[in-house]
């Protein structure tokens, strides 16, 4: 199973998923595959936003079936907090999307 942890911090965001989700065999587990989609998108938009000033990429971390990522803003940058939360909101959207179709592979809190 792959377990996803999202919170908001005070200025910030923090995200992590671990695990294979185990829907299927290596090369051919679609579940594993939507949510590694997901979390690659999420890491080059956080790291276009690094690069555009907009965040700063504080914590990225990643293994095998592992990603853990912090991003901050400005202390009172309330347009970029709005942009980086929009910007989590959206992969979750996705990832709680394949946790009601594939509840017993993916879990997201």
């Amino acid at each position: 199973m792959t377990k996803i942890h999202y919170s908001e911090l005070n200025h910030g965001c923090y995200f992590s998923a671990e695990g294979h989700a185990g829907y299927a065999a290596r090369g051919r587990d679609i579940v594993c595959a939507a949510i590694s989609a997901l979390c690659i998108s999420l890491l080059r938009r956080l790291e276009d936003m690094s690069l555009a000033g907009i965040v700063r990429l504080t914590q990225c971390d990643i293994a095998d079936g592992a990603l853990t990522l912090v991003a901050e803003t400005e202390d009172g940058d309330k347009l970029s907090e709005l942009r980086l939360r929009d910007t989590f909101d959206t992969v979750l959207a996705g990832l709680q999307a394949l946790e009601e179709k594939y509840g017993q592979y993916v879990e997201v809190d």
